[in-house]
């Protein structure tokens, strides 16, 4: 018997984790919120966010203001440090980083087992990205991570979790 109607997808959780920089986690999350919200799939995709090392901490009031001239406003400059706040990562049901490197670190976390990561410096064509340089200038990060995010998202949402 075929259905008229398909079941909504249950809600899903994306976690943004950096290690580079508290700036750059804060951007793909506000980023990520964005497109979600624009596309109408708020109720489907909640996100949250963590760094560690240099990824965790609040970020610098220069790196908060180039964001802004980037298009990003903020809501707050402080990303969670993963160290005190693992369970962002354990009650994900995806995990999302800017470059491969990050996304090897987060794949080796016991709380990530079972977890598709992604690496949104897999959805460009440029290479190497700014999500592969800590040190990238923050707009060229934005408009890089504008970019991704969208194709990431369509994945995220075909996949069934």
């Amino acid at each position: 018997m075929m259905k008229m109607f398909e079941e909504p997808a249950a809600s899903r959780s994306i976690s943004v984790v950096g290690s580079h920089r508290p700036a750059r986690n804060l951007a793909l999350a506000h980023l990520l919120n964005d497109c979600i919200s624009k596309h109408g799939w708020s109720e489907r995709l909640t996100v949250t966010l963590g760094g560690v090392a240099s990824g965790a901490g609040r970020a610098p009031a220069r790196e908060i203001e180039a964001l802004s001239r980037g298009g990003v406003n903020l809501d707050s400059n402080h990303c969670p440090d993963l160290n005190a706040d693992r369970w962002i990562v354990e009650e994900a049901d995806y995990v999302v980083v800017g470059s491969d490197d990050e996304a090897g670190l987060v794949i080796s976390w016991p709380e990530s087992a079972g977890k598709q990561v992604y690496a949104l410096g897999e959805y460009l064509d440029e290479f190497p990205s700014a999500m592969d340089d800590p040190d990238a200038d923050l707009v060229q990060f934005i408009n890089q991570a504008t970019e991704a995010i969208p194709h990431l998202l369509r994945v995220v949402l075909a996949t069934r979790s």
